[in-house]
């Protein structure tokens, strides 16, 4: 029944109805009116034989049907976005877009293997998206992401999944150029407890590893505090206010060298993080995703070939 009776469109509403959970925002958006709508969702729940979400005086209330029903039809536009982008790229003759997710960690390889992917495929486009690890592995899942580079062990739920380590990568402090801390003899962690500090967003699996490394150094939440996942508002903010922030150390490194920050004289704050490469278990990886995963180990390679945990 699914299989000969659920079509494009079907998909496309679900989706809208779960992201927007109102009928009247849905027909706008979708540029339908609202007794299409409701007729359109009684067909769909007509077919599947239960009922995707509730409705009440303030709007739509999803079921367990209903979420299900919306993973796969957003996993399946998704996949259909990528067979729109492979076959424009066969028609044009190159590799077509790709799309890659990388924590703030791999900011520095990141770009170093997309310059190595252009130098052999210049017309193939890269979409990066930087962030946190869990609307990247997210979007992974859900097919909108070819490849995402993050902190392995990091992923609570690795089911599904292939996973790929390909350096180790320690936890630094880093400061401001010119902060007092740099000029102390025997520089101790309880030296940092009245500084402002800049750390990632309480809800990210990054955040719970700092949290847990602060406890064994005897700091606990530091009361001078911003929450981000920002790359460049980690660097601002940490400059601006003369502040302290835990970063990736060969990101740290780089830092260092274009001299917007310093690293504190201190033991990192985490060690031994394997930083890799993941991607969803049996999907067919498109010549350009495989491309950039080649890029990213030979960025590794050449910028820490010490740090390499690859076989």
């Amino acid at each position: 029944m699914l299989r000969s009776n659920v079509k494009f469109r079907h998909l496309q509403l679900i989706v809208s109805i779960s992201e927007r959970l109102h009928i009247g925002r849905v027909a706008e958006h979708l540029s339908l009116s609202q007794p299409a709508v409701s007729k359109s969702l009684a067909e769909i729940e007509s077919i599947v034989g239960s009922q995707l979400f509730e409705r009440t005086p303030s709007g739509l209330i999803e079921t367990r049907e209903g979420k299900v029903f919306a993973e796969y039809a957003r996993e399946a536009l998704a996949q259909l976005g990528r067979l729109g982008d492979d076959l424009e790229a066969a028609q044009l003759g190159h590799a077509g877009t790709i799309v890659v997710g990388s924590v703030v960690a791999a900011s520095r390889l990141v770009p170093l293997a997309i310059e190595l992917l252009k130098q052999r495929s210049p017309s193939t486009t890269v979409r990066l998206d930087e962030g946190l690890m869990e609307p990247l592995i997210h979007g992974l899942r859900l097919g909108s992401h070819d490849v995402v580079i993050v902190r392995v062990d990091t992923i609570p739920d690795p089911t599904g999944l292939t996973l790929e380590s390909v350096y180790q990568d320690s936890i630094v402090l880093v400061t401001t150029p010119g902060s007092p801390l740099l000029s102390q003899r025997k520089l101790a962690y309880r030296s940092l407890a009245s500084y402002p500090w800049v750390l990632p967003p309480p809800e990210s699996a990054s955040r719970r590893r700092y949290d847990e490394a602060l406890r064994q150094h005897g700091l606990g939440v530091p009361k001078d505090l911003v929450e981000t996942g920002s790359f460049f508002s980690m660097i601002t903010l940490t400059r601006e206010r003369s502040g302290i922030c835990g970063m990736s150390e060969a990101l740290a490194a780089y830092c260092e060298r274009l001299g917007l920050l310093r690293v504190l004289p201190l033991p990192p704050l985490a060690l031994g993080s394997p930083v890799g490469i993941a991607r969803l278990e049996g999907r067919r990886q498109r010549p350009a995703a495989l491309l950039f995963s080649e890029c990213f180990k030979e960025a590794v390679h050449t910028t820490l070939p010490d740090r390499l945990v690859m076989p």
